[in-house]
């Protein structure tokens, strides 16, 4: 756990925790979050593909709704040119780990902004809130809540079809 704490610090560090402007058009805020293993991730890893960060956390009904429908989009659809985030904002690893194990999702990333940084910089009060993030980084949109296949179809494919410059 302290090694964990230490890293996110470390990513803190690394990336910043200037308050970033968050409006469309301009470049999307880091994040500073960690996957399951406790290593770093950065939005700047998925530069070239049309990226979706989704806020959520287990005691959220809709949020546990949107996660399946984002892990079948992803398995329909692949991760060549699309990577969605999921980012839990307050569980912890077992708690994230065991949602995901009973939700069925098998192909999203488990992702935890545990000091709450990356919360900060999207400035996010509720969840589900997802942001649409182009291939050149730039923010295209925020959605405030869960999101269908149809409209990940409609929103997230276009932008996957973009190429980054």
């Amino acid at each position: 756990m302290k090694a964990a704490i230490f890293a996110v610090a470390v990513l803190a560090a690394l990336t910043g925790c200037k308050e970033e402007s968050l409006s469309r058009g301009r470049i999307a805020p880091e994040i500073a979050a960690l996957d399951a293993s406790g290593a770093s991730v950065r939005l700047a890893d998925a530069k070239g593909k049309a990226v979706l960060v989704s806020f959520w956390f287990t005691g959220c009904g809709p949020c546990a709704a949107e996660l399946p429908v984002l892990d079948a989009f992803v398995r329909t659809h692949g991760a060549e040119n699309v990577a969605i985030l999921p980012i839990n904002m307050f569980d912890d690893d077992n708690t994230i780990r065991a949602t995901f194990r009973r939700l069925e999702v098998e192909n999203l990333p488990q992702l935890r902004d545990s000091v709450r940084i990356t919360t900060r910089r999207y400035a996010v009060t509720g969840a589900p809130a997802n942001f649409l993030v182009d291939p050149d980084g730039v923010l295209i949109e925020r959605i405030d809540g869960p999101l269908t296949q149809a409209a990940l179809e409609a929103k997230l494919l276009p932008l996957a079809r973009k190429k980054a410059l």
